[in-house]
């Protein structure tokens, strides 16, 4: 796209914000935390990232994810651009294919300062941040046991169980705002969305 052609040159006050990592800092509340939600996924069954580079690939920031080419969102108003294939990462996600394709673990809490221009919003601060837990269940090798979906039940199962009982009203998909992904079943879809919802209660969320 035109608009990724140029460089972008860092305002001061991102460039001094590019070092500074707020969200490792001992009193900010990411670090506040990250210790609750990490106590509940114990190493090294899970792997924690906290720390990966702040510069990431087009392709890592937006393809990765599944933006479409043509999509708004990534336009250089609302990013900060290094060069036409660099960008100053505006979400955690760029980093979870690669964490995966690591093969070093199938799940892992994480944080990272982000950026964004924000040319439609102002008011909002353009260094903030996120955190976010992934957890992946390999089709290949759940064919050759079970079917992806016992193999996430069974998972629940062996979770451990709280006295909180948390209400869903929303479907586990629905076609105009949460459609079912093409790659799933819709049994798959439930699955998942009860492995998410024991562990937002084991974290007390």
């Amino acid at each position: 796209m035109e608009h990724h052609e140029q460089s972008t040159h860092l305002p001061s006050h991102i460039s001094s914000a590019l070092s500074r990592k707020s969200h490792l800092q001992p009193s900010h509340p990411s670090s506040i935390t990250r210790p609750l939600i990490e106590s509940r996924s114990p190493g090294p069954t899970y792997e924690y990232h906290n720390d990966l580079s702040l510069r990431v690939s087009v392709h890592q920031n937006f393809d990765s994810p599944g933006f479409p080419i043509d999509h708004p969102g990534r336009s250089r108003t609302d990013h900060y651009y290094v060069n036409k294939e660099t960008i100053l990462r505006s979400l955690r996600s760029g980093h979870q294919a690669d964490t995966f394709r690591s093969g070093t673990s199938d799940r892992f809490p994480s944080s990272a300062d982000v950026y964004r221009l924000g040319a439609i919003d102002r008011s909002h601060y353009p260094v903030f941040h996120q955190m976010e837990g992934a957890r992946m269940w390999s089709r290949r090798e759940c064919k050759a046991r079970r079917e992806i979906a016992a193999v996430i039940k069974y998972e629940v199962e062996g979770m451990p169980k709280h006295g909180i009982d948390v209400e869903d009203p929303n479907p586990p998909f629905y076609e105009k705002r949460n459609p079912l992904q093409v790659e799933h079943t819709p049994e798959e879809a439930r699955a998942v969305g009860a492995h998410l919802r024991l562990c937002l209660k084991h974290v007390g969320l």
